[in-house]
């Protein structure tokens, strides 16, 4: 008896087991609904094992994410451009003038001056433990570089560290009474003067003005000059501060600080008569002093 044949799904015979090879159902086209009678397959978890996952919108987030990390951190650090206020400006048409030099004469004063034009070392002072300036001066090429050791040669101070060519400033020095050396770095003609004011320096008369662009200790001032205007500004985001020394030496307060601009008048009460204004800067600044407002 012949062997029936099995149809498949377009009719065409299926070879029988007397055919090569084994007889099989074709599956139904892809998309076509299944035949009647015929259950559908289970589904396997397993078969997603064998699907590649999709990775694209992971590794699109990721950029996002990369991508705006590196865009704020090269925006902070841009070249910034500061934009000044109207008003936010120093007196037109008036050049700075070189650092002030406080005027040092009367009973217990002293001056001492030093000069070269190349390294020198060893150039001895003694200190009262009152108030010490230092004034330094340079035309140098390269560098510039004045320190304060004690005689067992340990720096005590470091009021100048300049690396510009030219310099001039003036420095108020803290330290206590005893000898002390100065050294100076410089490759140019230079000049370092040694300032202890006493306490019968003549006050400055005020009203007084003055414009700037270097370190200074301006004064002395009678504690009677108690209103103050100061006006900073800083091209390259630099820094102020003032501070009140008294004639021992002592900084009292500091009623001037910021960065960038400062425009502020205040009124100082408690002040030491005479008393002195040391202005750490970076940048242009004036100064108004008044015995009245």
């Amino acid at each position: 008896m012949r062997p029936l044949r099995r149809v498949g799904s377009k009719g065409q015979a299926t070879p029988g087991p007397d055919a090569a090879g084994v007889g099989t159902i074709e599956p139904p086209a892809e998309g076509a609904p299944p035949e009647e009678g015929r259950s559908r397959r289970r589904y396997d978890p397993a078969w997603d094992d064998w699907k590649r996952p999709r990775r694209w919108p992971g590794v699109l987030l990721t950029c996002v994410i990369v991508l705006g990390f590196l865009s704020a951190v090269v925006w902070h650090y841009r070249p910034h451009t500061v934009h000044h206020k109207a008003g936010h400006t120093l007196p037109r048409g008036k050049h700075p003038q070189p650092a002030f030099t406080p005027v040092v004469t009367g009973p217990g004063s002293s001056v001492k001056t030093f000069t070269g034009s190349s390294n020198r070392t060893g150039m001895p002072f003694t200190a009262t433990g009152n108030l010490l300036l230092l004034h330094a001066s340079c035309a140098c090429t390269y560098t510039f570089v004045v320190t304060v050791t004690d005689p067992t040669g340990n720096v005590v101070a470091l009021p100048v560290d300049n690396t510009s060519a030219s310099f001039n400033g003036t420095f108020h020095v803290p330290v206590p009474l005893g000898r002390y050396d100065l050294t100076v770095v410089g490759d140019g003609p230079w000049v370092v003067q040694v300032l202890q004011p006493g306490p019968t320096v003549p006050v400055i008369q005020t009203p007084f003005t003055y414009y700037s662009t270097s370190q200074s200790v301006v004064g002395p001032f009678s504690a009677a000059d108690k209103y103050l205007s100061f006006r900073f500004l800083s091209l390259s985001n630099g820094t102020v501060f003032v501070h009140v020394v008294s004639q021992k030496g002592v900084d009292v307060l500091t009623p001037f600080a910021g960065r960038i601009f400062v425009h502020k008048t205040v009124t100082l009460l408690g002040l030491p008569n005479p008393y002195y204004l040391e202005i750490d800067v970076s940048g242009y600044w004036s100064l108004a002093v008044r015995s009245s407002p």
